[in-house]
């Protein structure tokens, strides 16, 4: 029998949805963006109302291949295969996801972020890199303005939306094997897709850059876990 094939950015986000979903549905990381403006030429179509040519990332060929296999294998709903019921439920739940949304659009005050922020400024971390992971690309967005207006100005921010330049930024200012290295930048915020973006590849987010003098926070969540 055919699976639901389910697609998300993260790793970590797909082995939890797994874990929720059960054995009927293939649940698939795209780890981050698949593709891209290439980075030799215009990209754009000047012609044609500026239509942008999209080219596979350095490194996602053979992804993208498996994700069109099991695109190919899985099952396919029309709108009209769901239960007027189930849509119904789904509507609610939306009304209310925004209702709490509202109510946290009223919070100004993020007593987690307060204490990490005094951590930042701690006289033990000024002497060394930082890099800080978590894994919702709105977190670290959310930290990264924080940080930028709060600690210190020069943030470097990565999330799967971020491009190769921003890329080459990480490898020299965090990439000890950095073939030009640098030191523009003193904290990395950034989501889990970064550590599976050769060369930095790891196992474990927390080593990708073992041996290295900096410090790396690992699940950093704001209140709320916004």
């Amino acid at each position: 029998m055919a699976k639901s094939l389910i697609i998300v950015e993260s790793p970590a986000k797909a082995r939890t949805i797994k874990k929720y979903l059960g054995a009927g549905f293939t649940v698939k990381a795209s780890v981050g963006h698949v593709k891209d403006l290439p980075e030799h030429r215009l990209g754009i179509d000047v012609a044609h109302d500026f239509a942008p040519e999209y080219v596979p990332i350095k490194g996602k060929k053979k992804l993208l291949q498996e994700l069109r296999t099991e695109a190919e294998k899985a099952e396919r709903l029309e709108s009209t295969d769901f239960n007027p019921e189930f849509i119904k439920l789904l509507r609610s739940d939306l009304k209310t996801l925004r209702e709490i949304e509202e109510l946290w659009d009223r919070v100004r005050r993020d007593p987690k972020w307060l204490a990490f922020r005094d951590t930042l400024k701690s006289p033990k971390l000024r002497s060394s890199k930082l890099i800080i992971f978590t894994e919702s690309k709105e977190t670290a967005e959310y930290l990264a303005e924080k940080i930028t207006k709060e600690v210190e100005k020069d943030v470097l921010l990565f999330t799967g939306n971020s491009d190769q330049s921003v890329r080459k930024e990480v490898i020299s200012n965090f990439d000890p094997k950095a073939f030009r290295p640098s030191d523009e930048f003193r904290i990395l915020v950034a989501t889990e897709v970064l550590a599976a973006h050769p060369p930095l590849a790891a196992d474990d987010p927390e080593n990708a850059w073992a041996g290295g003098s900096w410090t790396t926070f690992s699940g950093v969540q704001p209140e709320g876990g916004r």
